[in-house]
């Protein structure tokens, strides 16, 4: 592993209480034994999820040397699940943190896993722009930007390390659905305004949330928080306490890309909150709201939900199109929860084979707790049939055609496209599935990343 000290820490690109917070609560709390064991998973750096919304459906860790940036690396989640699929391969991560403590949690989780394809900064993303480090296939920045006294500073400073086909995970928070979390923060705010200690903030927080009746909007908002029992110190003071803090809706978060030349891609994760028709049924109202612009659309459906705190999303600097689409038929389907399933996977076909096509399945993803409704059609248990992740769907449709059940009337492509079209819609919503193009190799799945001996 390298370890770079970078001088930007004698610069003043950082604010003292923020990296103050984070040497003293390194944030997320971890225990880097538990590597031993498990590996976190954070969804955004799958390769296979940033291969589809980013790059065609064509990223290939195996051919191509991929430089990946976690700007904000913290404890290590993000790096340690970068750099482990990137294992065996030529590419590497780097990691960058303001926080002396953190990283050197993160390299702890690192060492125990032997992963020697980790370059390590401690440095603040302010100064990227005068860094000498090249540039990046993918960047990662969650839940960072959004506690910087001007965000778009950070947004540019990333811009400035990002190839130009390159593309960034980034998490901002949402607005609506942190409602509850503004309230206690100004609470707080009034209660700490005279100590000067932490660790007595942190204190006094507990003893508030324990103090708090049923009506306060902590306990009744849009995301009920029932107590702190389970809470390590870092959660306390990073969701209750941080010295900066500033939450978007869709429009200022559109507006705040476009007015930096950033583009949306997609949202990661919920994206079905982001949409008027889980929501309106009335086909008169869908109808004309559905004529309007997206991120109006998109607005508001959040509105409606009230719920999304967190904005998890993909963007870029360019505005080519770089989603996969199952139009390519040489793409391959491949379902996840989280990460692949593993070769010959048949339990979602155990579950729709015997249901009666005009039925509706409901089909559970433990790992990321996920539930889709599978609208059933003539072909559906066919399609998950043959969908094994080796499979393009140009094979698939032929595969369909020539089961023996359809033996005396093999069914025709234009209509085999369209009911693929729409299970895989329903799948894709809630990114339970994934398209990569033929000539990649399956991305790895859980056991091949935890094989640590």
């Amino acid at each position: 592993m390298i370890t770079v000290m970078s001088t930007s820490m004698k610069s003043n690109n950082y604010t003292k209480s923020v990296r103050e917070q984070y040497e003293s609560y390194p944030f997320p709390p971890r225990d880097p034994e538990e590597e031993l064991t498990t590996i976190k998973i954070t969804d955004i750096d799958f390769i296979g999820k940033i291969s589809h919304y980013c790059f065609n459906g064509k990223l290939n860790p195996e051919k191509q040397k991929l430089r990946f940036l976690v700007a904000g690396g913290g404890t290590g989640d993000a790096v340690i699940f970068l750099a482990e699929q990137l294992r065996g391969f030529c590419g590497e991560v780097t990691y960058l943190d303001m926080s002396q403590t953190s990283m050197h949690i993160a390299q702890q989780r690192a060492k125990i896993r032997t992963l020697d394809n980790i370059q390590w900064i401690q440095g603040s993303l302010l100064d990227l722009q005068e860094m000498d480090i090249g540039e990046y296939d993918y960047i990662n920045c969650y839940g960072v930007l959004h506690h910087l006294k001007d965000p778009s500073l950070g947004l540019q400073a990333l811009a400035s390390r990002l190839k130009s086909n390159g593309a960034m995970g980034l998490m901002m928070y949402a607005k609506y659905g942190r409602t509850n979390v503004y309230y206690m923060q100004k609470l707080l705010k009034m209660i700490n305004s005279v100590e000067d200690t932490l660790a007595t903030k942190v204190s006094n927080t507990r003893t508030i949330i324990d103090s708090l009746p049923e009506t306060n909007w902590l306990k009744c908002g849009p995301i009920p928080f029932w107590g702190d029992a389970e809470l390590h110190d870092s959660h306390i003071f990073d969701l209750f306490l941080h010295s900066q803090d500033q939450a978007y809706d869709v429009m200022k978060l559109c507006e705040w890309l476009d007015s930096n030349d950033i583009k949306l891609i997609d949202f990661a994760e919920n994206k079905s909150l982001y949409k008027p028709s889980t929501f309106i049924k009335d086909q008169c109202l869908l109808k004309k709201i559905n004529l309007m612009p997206l991120k109006k659309r998109q607005a508001i459906a959040e509105n409606i939900a009230g719920n999304i705190n967190k904005h998890i999303f993909y963007a870029k600097k360019s505005s080519n199109n770089k989603v996969a689409s199952f139009d390519d038929v040489e793409n391959i389907p491949y379902f996840c929860d989280g990460l692949p399933f593993e070769p010959n996977t048949k339990s979602l076909y155990e579950i729709v084979k015997n249901a009666s096509p005009g039925s509706i399945v409901t089909i559970n993803f433990p790992n990321t707790q996920k539930q889709v409704q599978v609208n059933i059609s003539t072909y559906t248990k066919y399609f998950i049939k043959y969908i094994d992740s080796r499979t393009t769907i140009k094979k698939l449709l032929k595969l369909v055609q020539s089961d023996p059940d359809f033996r005396m009337a093999p069914p025709k492509k234009a209509q085999l496209l369209k009911d693929f079209e729409d299970m895989y819609t329903e799948f894709q919503e809630h990114d339970t599935i994934f398209l990569r193009y033929k000539n990649i190799s399956p991305y790895k799945h859980y056991r091949q990343l935890q094989n640590i001996t």
